[in-house]
């Protein structure tokens, strides 16, 4: 399922903008953080009950994935979530690194 994936690179942008560690994170999503630590090492897909674990701990803690135009995650907006800041990290189109960027 399409809607359901996320990528290594989102989960890191995602824990580093929440400012959350991997052992926060693999705790919300109640995994084990060695878990957290490969889908971020290898940058891989993740799918399935691990997504939807790691995709619910982040909404905890007002993280929002997307992957249109391309992957990211963002904090959610106002009132979205009970959230009142708006920012993303955008891939750099050059380096193909993740860096701050505007809504």
């Amino acid at each position: 399922m399409m809607g359901e994936l996320i990528a290594g690179k989102q989960v890191a942008a995602g824990r580093i903008l929440a400012d959350v560690t991997q052992q926060q994170l693999a705790d919300a999503a109640g995994l084990h953080v060695n878990s957290i630590r490969y889908v971020e090492r290898q940058r891989r897909i993740t799918t399935g009950h691990s997504c939807q674990c790691i995709k619910r701990a982040m909404l905890g803690f007002g993280i929002v994935f997307f992957r249109v135009p391309t992957p990211g995650v963002r904090l959610a907006g106002e009132g979205e979530f009970g959230v009142v800041a708006d920012r993303q990290l955008i891939r750099d189109g050059n380096e193909g690194e993740l860096s701050p960027g505007t809504n």
